[in-house]
């Protein structure tokens, strides 16, 4: 497990320097609200399209292929941000930034899953999170500092780092073939690979019901990454408390995290319990945020901006527990649940950058709340579904 611990450490040192300012530094920048919606829609439409071949190529060409490229994509990212105020170089970084993305995200889980037995995914996912999370946790606090020090010193050492982790990769980790079974020959073209996953994806009522919640509450979650920070600074909060809203966020996670490994058996049993859970926890903070005080807002946005990490490890251990005996294409499995996420990630970028500008956080924020009652009805169907079993 000492390779996925690194590229976890590595990945959560990268994000704790850039996660708490790359929204300011844009809107320093010269971008506006309405802008900063825009190049979330940007992102995600970029996202969508590299989201669901990036699982194939990892299935046909392997898992190092992908996240090797990843890394490589991340470092150009950061090393380049510091000119993000030229919109050319800006559309370079969301390229780059998407690529990287969209070639780790069901590729690392994917690795996990075919390395591991079945019943130990949940645990490794845990433990790996909880690692990535840790060193969030220790490096989110210098990048408000740094950045008040020099505003482009915390995106030119997410670069340098993010170049260690593609060296380490490269050089340092060997990654096993994934055995193909008798029906899945390694011949098969990309778009046969998505085919066949999405079939079996989407004839799966339990998996379909998850990533059509997946798809409303990123539509929700986007929208409160893309604006927390100019609404920190709106009511008051100082820039320099801003990578402590991600260290205090990532505490509670990583608590919570080491609470569902130590239980892992018991979680197993109903998961979807857990995704009630989380979003209506969610769905109360964000109507906490349109209080619009320092303590209550710096509290909210601190769980709020870890819900979406927390969501995502279990509704890829929930998808990984469906699927992983019906298919060996478990990167492509991942990437589409990623696909619809991205989906609803350009609609929260079309659609709020709008109201945000015209209505402003309050009422932005009232939406997000309402909205989220569609994924807490599917989690509760998922939980009738799976009783009857």
């Amino acid at each position: 497990m000492k390779h996925f611990y690194t590229v976890s450490l590595l990945r959560g040192s990268t994000i704790g320097l850039y996660a708490p300012i790359w929204i300011l530094a844009l809107f320093h920048s010269g971008y506006n609200l309405f802008w900063l919606g825009m190049i979330g829609t940007i992102f995600e439409v970029m996202k969508l399209i590299f989201e669901i071949p990036s699982g194939a190529i990892s299935d046909k060409l392997g898992v190092k292929f992908n996240l090797v490229t990843s890394f490589i994509c991340l470092s150009l990212t950061w090393l380049l941000f510091p000119f993000a105020s030229h919109f050319s170089i800006l559309l370079l970084i969301l390229l780059t930034w998407t690529l990287s993305e969209s070639m780790f995200s069901g590729t690392f889980e994917s690795w996990l899953s075919h390395t591991i037995p079945s019943q130990q995914f949940s645990q490794a996912m845990f433990n790996n999170t909880k690692v990535l999370i840790l060193f969030i946790i220790l490096i989110s606090p210098l990048s408000g500092y740094l950045y008040q020090l020099n505003h482009t010193i915390p995106f030119v050492l997410a670069g340098i780092t993010s170049i260690i982790l593609t060296i380490y990769m490269l050089i340092f980790v060997k990654v096993a073939p994934i055995v193909q079974t008798h029906s899945e020959q390694s011949h098969e073209s990309i778009q046969t690979i998505i085919k066949n996953a999405a079939t079996v994806l989407f004839n799966n009522k339990r998996a379909f019901n998850i990533i059509i919640a997946s798809f409303f509450f990123a539509f929700v979650i986007d929208t409160i990454d893309r604006y927390w920070q100019p609404y920190a600074q709106h009511i008051g909060l100082d820039t320099h408390v801003f990578g402590w809203i991600t260290t205090i966020g990532g505490i509670v996670l990583l608590i919570v995290l080491h609470l569902f490994s130590k239980y892992d058996h018991h979680f197993n049993q109903l998961p979807e319990i857990y995704h009630t859970l989380i979003t209506c926890v969610t769905i109360i903070l964000i109507l906490f945020l349109t209080i619009g005080k320092k303590l209550v807002a710096f509290i909210s946005i601190s769980l709020v901006t870890v819900m979406d990490d927390l969501m995502n490890t279990l509704i890829n251990n929930a998808l990984n527990q469906e699927m992983n005996r019906q298919t060996t294409s478990m990167a492509t499995i991942f990437s589409l649940n990623g696909a619809f996420g991205a989906m609803g990630e350009i609609l929260s970028g079309v659609l709020f950058g709008y109201v945000i500008s015209q209505l402003g956080y309050q009422t932005t924020f009232m939406l997000c709340s309402a909205i989220l009652m569609v994924p807490l009805m599917l989690y509760v169907k998922n939980i009738k579904l799976l009783s009857k079993r």
